[in-house]
């Protein structure tokens, strides 16, 4: 039987604070704010919105089997640029408290994930994106789980010049 350790509980800390703060983020915006589209990203505000709160089960489900010592099947950058396309039109008008409880629940479960991991589960080491290479399921948390969050306020807020 494994305890969850320290450093999981300060991962799972750092990601509920992004993911906090993304979400009074999109709360903030306008609907036309919402509704607009963010041309590095090739889909609205909103549809990246709902795509966070999808990537947080995406990401999590191989970090977690690494975790358990499983070996996930890793993504490819093609792959991700695939499901983003396809992706993207379906959610373009999404409404934002559905997509914010979405955001919630699926944070929730992440962050509960994090926090349960031991020190030897989060040594553990596998690989994610294919191109990005092998790393410890610590270090693959602390980069993709926040990053992913990161990258995406920073393109809504030079597309809405915020």
């Amino acid at each position: 039987m494994t305890s969850s350790s320290r450093r999981a509980a300060e991962l799972a800390a750092q990601y509920e604070t992004k993911h906090a703060e993304f979400v009074a983020f999109i709360a903030s915006l306008t609907n036309e704010q919402w509704l607009t589209f963010v041309p590095n990203e090739e889909r609205t505000v909103a549809s990246l919105a709902h795509h966070v709160a999808w990537g947080y089960r995406v990401e999590m489900e191989p970090l977690h089997r690494i975790a358990l010592g499983a070996t996930p099947e890793p993504w490819t950058l093609r792959e991700l640029e695939v499901v983003n396309a396809e992706l993207g039109p379906e959610y373009a008008e999404c409404f934002r408290p559905e997509t914010i409880d979405l955001l919630n629940t699926t944070a929730i479960k992440t962050a509960s994930l994090i926090r349960a991991l031991s020190e030897e589960q989060l040594a553990r080491r596998g690989t994610y994106i294919f191109e990005m290479g092998e790393d410890s399921d610590e270090a693959l948390i602390d980069r993709i789980l926040p990053g992913h969050i990161e990258m995406h306020t920073r393109s809504i807020r030079e597309a809405l010049a915020l």
